[in-house]
């Protein structure tokens, strides 16, 4: 294969590796991802994500309330009640501050 015929080949390998990035060179090996902390390459995993019902965009409610909306029980509606009881009376304080120093 000559020179001109070697340049054309990359030519088209490269051009072919633009125009499909999700075809990244790591999948043709097997290495999906780069461990820059460690000598191993890492291959494909499968991993299964459990993803509350109540998270949602990085957000996910307090342990307490996550606890009784995934599994409602009398013990765990009386801790939600008395976290949220202690909740409401800290903001009453709070806004009981900021009534003071309004004035």
């Amino acid at each position: 294969m000559d020179l001109l015929a070697k340049k054309r080949v990359l030519f088209v390998l490269i051009f072919a590796a633009g125009l499909f990035p999700s075809c990244a060179w790591g999948d043709l090996f097997g290495l999906d991802r780069i461990n820059y902390f460690s000598m191993k390459a890492s291959g494909k995993q499968d991993v299964a994500f459990t993803v509350s019902l109540w998270t949602e965009r990085g957000y996910s409610p307090p342990s307490v309330v996550e606890e009784f909306l995934d599994d409602p029980t009398e013990e765990k509606a009386r801790k939600y009640l008395a976290w949220q009881r202690a909740r409401l009376e800290r903001i009453a304080m709070a806004q009981g501050v900021l009534e003071r120093i309004r004035e």
